[in-house]
């Protein structure tokens, strides 16, 4: 149970890192891209329909989504840390430590 639950927090934090990173990377190349607001929809990425939409970050969108994509990295890292340390031994696989 807890390694299948750090295999998925490892695959939704280091996704969503990962996915965070290249919206950063694109967005000097593709000026459509930024963190879109309206509709009651929050999107970071492109935006297809314009219409009823604004860019909320504008200009510190890239140091924000940077500091974003990095926390996520960092703190997913340190929370597989510490489920892998909370981790109970299984007695079955423990070397029993009686003299020869």
């Amino acid at each position: 149970m807890i390694g299948t639950l750090a295999f998925l927090l490892g695959l939704l934090g280091y996704s969503l890192a990962l996915a965070l990173t290249i919206a950063l990377l694109l967005k000097p190349f593709v000026p459509g891209v930024g963190m879109w607001a309206g509709q009651g929809h929050l999107n970071v990425g492109a935006n297809s329909n314009m219409a009823g939409t604004h860019e909320v970050l504008g200009q510190w969108f890239v140091p924000v989504i940077a500091l974003i994509a990095f926390a996520a990295a960092i703190g997913t890292t340190s929370a597989l840390r510490l489920l892998m340390r909370k981790r109970p031994r299984n007695p079955a696989y423990q070397v029993s430590q009686t003299p020869v």
